[in-house]
């Protein structure tokens, strides 16, 4: 069985559209991700870091990677940061990752995308 850490309802201010109005201030973006480990069992008989994927570095890389450049498309976006959380450690297998725009389509309360990528399946 293969172990998750996840980080739920992450929320930031971000560029992101094709639209004129979408360029000029910056709308909410919720990330829900969560990445695939092979073991904890390191981590688990020791308690040290080493044998785990640190979450805050997690966060502060997906901050960084929303927060420092503009996207025309949710789907972009996605794939930076998965691209960008793979780098943090080679124990991350896989990631799954949601974004959102709520009230980007004043239609619907929500919209947004999902992604799964595994490690193999990227350039790193």
């Amino acid at each position: 069985m293969k172990n998750k850490i996840f980080l739920q309802d992450l929320s930031f201010l971000a560029i992101v559209g094709i639209y004129p109005h979408e360029k000029e201030k910056r709308q909410s973006v919720l990330v829900d991700l969560e990445l695939e480990i092979d073991s904890f069992r390191g981590a688990i008989e020791k308690d040290e870091m080493q044998y785990s994927v640190d979450y805050e570095k997690i966060y502060q890389t997906v901050n960084k990677t929303i927060t420092d450049r503009n996207f025309n498309l949710l789907e972009t976006l996605a794939y930076q940061v998965i691209l960008n959380c793979f780098k943090i450690s080679e124990k991350i297998d896989k990631i799954k990752i949601k974004v959102t725009k709520p009230n980007a389509i004043t239609a619907t309360k929500n919209l947004g995308i999902k992604i799964m990528l595994k490690r193999g399946e990227l350039k790193l």
